[in-house]
């Protein structure tokens, strides 16, 4: 399943490694039109949004609740599997999917299976927004660390970036690290617990000499740093606190960092990054989850724009439903 399906379906965003370049490089420059708050206020005027979240969120679920109504649509949610002792089992996704998309004109899902949710969404009559499934897949955050960058940066391309945490465990790493095929790093420095980095297959797109491992933070010479989750491995012992420390965001390491580096973390933040850290100019991971917003609508937009089979249509920059 492509990231955005063939034609007489919806079009449904669910890998970020699916987008063509210019479909990532209008919707982050949609983003930016969006920095304008008086720019597409009625995109999505009387248009209804289903948040299907089957995993716990916070900035994803908000953020996306707030783009719907900055373009003037509203939300309805649907939290987990409707199941009650009794039922026998649990309500299939493909089911849910069927009903919930007759009722509303987008449907965003967070699933703790990515091939559940890939399996249902044949069955869905309005475009899909993965908001994160499994261990493999958030696309919406790979573009929202894509913008981040290129706001402060000016560009994408031979940059030093950094990766430390539990990365073979995080979603947000993958996905990121998979868009960043389009603008091959100078390097992409992997900083992880032992066993717990990305395998070859996830960075195989990148040449030789590229990517760098360790097993503790080394920030000298970074362009960006990016901090995933450090929890406990599952299945394996608790990390130890000289494992921790050796991984950790410190004042000293961000220091260490050249002057125009930044710091950037999807969330949540336990005890990864020293909250000293957070009033260093480098640290960006609270603007990030800003752009957060910007990017989200400006996917919307870029969505719903492209619907085939709803009837979701809409006037000004943004075109029409049948540009």
């Amino acid at each position: 399943m492509d990231a955005l399906n063939t034609t007489n379906h919806p079009r449904h965003l669910v890998k970020v490694d699916s987008l063509t370049l210019e479909e990532i490089l209008r919707i982050l420059d949609g983003a930016d039109e969006f920095r304008d708050p008086t720019n597409g206020p009625s995109l999505l005027a009387g248009k209804l949004v289903c948040l299907m979240f089957f995993q716990p969120s916070t900035r994803t679920r908000l953020g996306f609740d707030v783009a719907v109504k900055r373009l003037g649509g509203d939300t309805t949610s649907l939290d987990g599997p409707k199941y009650e002792q009794g039922m026998g089992w649990s309500e299939p996704l493909e089911d849910l999917l069927r009903v919930v998309s007759d009722y509303c004109d987008v449907v965003v899902v967070r699933h703790p299976s990515t091939i559940a949710l890939e399996h249902a969404l044949p069955y869905s009559s309005a475009p899909v927004i993965n908001a994160g499934s499994g261990r493999e897949h958030h696309p919406t955050q790979a573009l929202i660390d894509l913008y981040c960058i290129r706001s402060r940066m000016g560009h994408l391309t031979d940059l030093r970036i950094g990766m430390v945490g539990d990365l073979a465990g995080s979603r947000t790493a993958r996905s990121f690290v998979q868009v960043l095929a389009h603008w091959a790093p100078a390097e992409l420095r992997l900083m992880a617990p032992p066993g717990r980095s990305l395998d070859d297959s996830v960075t195989s797109a990148f040449g030789a000499g590229v990517v760098v491992r360790h097993p503790c933070l080394v920030p000298d010479d970074l362009d960006v740093l990016y901090v995933a989750e450090l929890p406990n491995a599952p299945d394996s012992p608790p990390y130890d606190i000289s494992l921790r420390a050796a991984l950790g965001v410190t004042p000293a390491r961000v220091t260490a960092l050249p002057e125009h580096a930044i710091v950037l973390c999807p969330g949540p933040r336990l005890d990864e990054i020293d909250r000293e850290v957070d009033g260093s100019h480098r640290a960006a991971y609270f603007a990030q989850s800003r752009d957060g917003l910007r990017v989200r609508m400006a996917v919307l937009a870029h969505l719903v724009k492209h619907c085939t089979n709803k009837a979701v249509q809409y006037s000004g920059r943004w075109g029409t439903m049948n540009d």
